[in-house]
């Protein structure tokens, strides 16, 4: 019999519920707990369909990168849906318990997928260091945007010697990034890759490495639905509304707008596109946004082909 289980996820804690046994248990979320639990479950690991969890932030990665490693098919779902999915069965009360049996019946339900196998250790320390670039950067203009009220001068001075702080440590880091680049063989060729279209940086580059590891394996359609640049239709009845892109990777949606905006400029291809749609009347969102998706077909072909990109293409 097919088992889905749902595992609820905390600081502290799982709880786990199997949906074919009906049973529920709670295991601390530690990796000595999280291993003797897969011990225990690998005599059922050919009736287990899927083990779900909801994404929260990082205290997920032990527990799923476990399962991965011990090959049982996991899937990270947003904890949005689940929440939405809680609401139309009409349960208000939420407690662990019936989160984590809320996750097996939605995974049931709509038959969710497991996700990719487990991610190549350099990645993950990619991922790693893309993140915190993005965290200081964030800290940064957070204290630069403080620099515009009126303060104390000691305040002022405090705020300055900290963005200073923050801009030695970003250079630092992106000096580790490159190096983690260049001590591995498959991240240096496909960084090499992605640089080759112009108008992509390392920086971008090793953000939609660390972002999009489907990058090159799924269709162009289906990274930009994955990503959030795939416009979706608003249609009821008579009444058609304008159709809007929403959801997806916020951080690599980010960088890959920034990039477009770069190859209006660096990329003769994108550019003449970009032209081609305003020639038609299509307003400037509208028209960049295309130029997002257009980029990204670019770069998925150019990661799945494994050539680097040449204008004449």
């Amino acid at each position: 019999m097919e088992t889905y289980v749902g595992v609820d996820v905390s600081k502290n804690d799982l709880d786990i519920y199997h949906d074919g046994t009906r049973k529920s248990s709670k295991i601390s979320n530690t990796l000595p707990a999280i291993r003797h639990w897969l011990k225990e479950m690998d005599c059922e690991k050919k009736n287990i369909k899927l083990i779900i969890c909801e994404a929260t932030g990082g205290y997920e990665s032990p527990v799923v990168e476990e399962l991965k490693k011990a090959k049982f098919p996991v899937h990270v779902v947003h904890a949005n849906k689940v929440r939405y999915f809680a609401k139309t069965t009409g349960a208000l009360a939420k407690t662990d318990k019936i989160d984590s049996r809320l996750l097996a019946h939605y995974a049931r339900l709509f038959q969710s997928q497991p996700d990719e196998q487990e991610i190549p250790p350099e990645t993950q320390a990619l991922q790693f260091f893309v993140k915190r670039r993005q965290q200081l950067i964030k800290q940064k203009v957070e204290e630069s945007n403080r620099l515009d009220k009126t303060l104390p001068v000691w305040v002022k001075e405090s705020i300055e010697a900290h963005i200073t702080w923050m801009e030695e440590q970003i250079k630092a880091l992106e000096k580790k990034l490159q190096s983690h680049v260049e001590n591995y063989e498959t991240l240096n060729k496909e960084t090499a890759l992605l640089t080759s279209v112009p108008g992509i940086g390392l920086l971008t580059a090793c953000t939609l490495l660390s972002g999009i590891p489907e990058l090159g394996a799924l269709s162009s359609k289906s990274l930009s639905a994955l990503i959030g640049v795939a416009p979706f239709n608003k249609d009821s009845g008579r009444i058609s509304k304008k159709r809007s892109i929403q959801a997806g990777r916020a951080s690599v949606r980010v960088a890959l707008y920034m990039a477009t905006v770069a190859s209006l400029i660096h990329n003769p291809y994108v550019k003449k596109f970009y032209h081609k749609l305003k020639a038609k009347g299509k307003p400037s969102k509208v028209a960049l946004v295309a130029c997002m998706r257009k980029l990204l077909t670019l770069l998925n072909s150019v990661i799945k082909r494994k050539t680097p990109w040449v204008e004449e293409f």
